[in-house]
């Protein structure tokens, strides 16, 4: 994968999840999910920083 996109520390406590069915059991303090569709060019990292919307 790193050599494919060298952004894997971009990833580092961060869950993507589908926003139609949303989060179920516990959550992690530690971990930020983000509601994530599967577009592609859609990045997990962007829409944290405010880069825009995948939905």
């Amino acid at each position: 994968m790193s050599k494919e996109r060298d952004d894997l520390t971009d990833y580092i406590d961060l869950l993507g999840y589908n926003p139609k069915y949303g989060i179920t059991g516990r959550k992690l303090r530690q971990i930020t999910y983000m509601p994530q569709s599967y577009k592609l060019g859609c990045r997990l990292p962007d829409l944290m920083n405010g880069g825009g919307s995948c939905e």
